[in-house]
């Protein structure tokens, strides 16, 4: 019996996502080609509407059977083996959704299991008209906050003497400014920073949190990467390469990253919140040794010229 299934598919960031194809496949077990249901296939409209016909009765695979059987009864009563296909009823359905499309020219592919409480489908990838600049989507004022917020302070600003209770939202405004890009939202035009308590001060102050990760896991790897030696096979030159690979896989999905730096070294506590967080935007490769990551710093703002530059080298084992 056909049925259809009508949704929407958007990109990660929210955006509608226009002419991709939808199929409806069933998952089987490992090692077998999957079945596709597709009666007729779904293509989405300018708004990320889409309707696709399926057959839920093709999912079921036959399997083959080796029975002995009489060779040609009454006549021939001689034993042989004989395989025969019968239906597979064990095999059970697990539907999925199947989205073909193209992004920034490449050819593109991306599975979702059918939701049977939501019609909204969303792509890994972000979708942009624009390149992030630091300059036009960073905040405008440095990342110096007046008072003593609970429980951290972070982090020293290079360059400039430490104040008593002076803190850092480093965090919180790499990863809200990310948001607005993300979402079409012009930047706030303060050039001040926000005073404690003001509506941005706690907004930029709930997204610090949203970093350190829902149980604080990345504090902790901030503090195990700040007892670790820089060029052994075990220590940060190694643990930094496969952060790389991971953030290229991140930008080829048109999505950047809020990428921590570790500053101190030690056990420590409170060299803790001494480390920094930036945004990446962009990977610049100049050879196959030496790279930069385009960073937006929130300690230096209206500044499209700040990196983090890379060199591959050789380390002790």
């Amino acid at each position: 019996m056909a049925k259809s299934i009508r949704g929407k598919v958007e990109f990660a960031n929210g955006v509608p996502a226009t002419g991709v194809e939808i199929r409806v496949f069933d998952q089987d077990a490992s090692g077998k080609q999957d079945d596709d249901l597709t009666l007729t296939a779904g293509l989405s409209d300018g708004q990320g509407n889409f309707e696709v016909s399926y057959d839920p009765g093709r999912f079921r695979d036959a399997v083959s059977v080796v029975r002995s059987e009489p060779r040609n009864p009454p006549f021939d009563w001689t034993l042989v083996r004989r395989e025969h296909r019968q239906t597979d009823w064990l095999d059970v359905l697990l539907p999925y959704l199947r989205f073909d499309y193209t992004f920034q020219g490449q050819a593109r592919q991306h599975h979702a299991p059918l939701n049977w409480f939501s019609s909204t489908y969303s792509l890994p990838q972000a979708y942009t008209t624009a390149p992030f600049s630091a300059t036009l989507n960073g905040y405008h004022f440095v990342n110096a906050f007046k008072g003593v917020p609970l429980p951290f302070s972070i982090p020293e600003i290079p360059g400039l003497i430490r104040l008593s209770g002076t803190y850092g939202l480093c965090g919180g405004m790499s990863s809200s400014a990310y948001d607005h890009y993300l979402y079409g939202r012009e930047i706030p035009a303060n050039v001040s920073t926000p005073r404690s308590g003001s509506v941005l001060q706690r907004y930029l102050y709930r997204r610090q949190m949203d970093t350190f990760g829902t149980l604080g896991e990345y504090i902790l790897k901030f503090a195990s990467w700040m007892k670790l030696p820089d060029d052994t096979a075990e220590g940060l030159c190694t643990l930094t390469l496969h952060e790389l690979e991971q953030f290229r896989a991140r930008l080829a999905n048109n999505a950047a990253s809020v990428l921590g730096i570790v500053y101190e070294k030690g056990t420590r506590v409170s060299h803790l919140f001494l480390n920094h967080q930036v945004l990446g935007y962009a990977l610049e490769v100049a050879d196959e040794d030496h790279s930069a990551i385009r960073i937006y710093d929130p300690n230096y703002p209206g500044r499209d010229d700040v990196s983090i530059k890379l060199e591959r080298r050789i380390i002790d084992h």
